[in-house]
């Protein structure tokens, strides 16, 4: 693990299983609201495109390694 200054990193998460494999789905968005869709366990909502408090984590670093909680996880079975 390096030893730099700290820096922000912002990752789409669901709310419902914590998958980080989420994000805008452009196709079903309207105006302000961004149809927010999991690839793991298919949880799907609208959100304001400008908050989306429930599916955007943000984190301050320092170095290279991501803290436990920022760490994907495996989807729900």
């Amino acid at each position: 693990m390096s030893c730099g200054p700290p820096h922000v990193i912002r990752l789409v998460r669901c709310p419902e299983c914590g998958s980080t494999k989420a994000g805008v789905d452009e196709a079903r968005s309207v105006a302000t609201l961004d149809w927010m869709q999991c690839d793991d366990c298919d949880h799907g909502e609208f959100a304001n495109s400008h908050e989306r408090f429930d599916w955007n984590v943000k984190s301050e670093l320092i170095g290279d390694e991501l803290p436990e909680y920022l760490k994907p996880h495996p989807a729900r079975i």
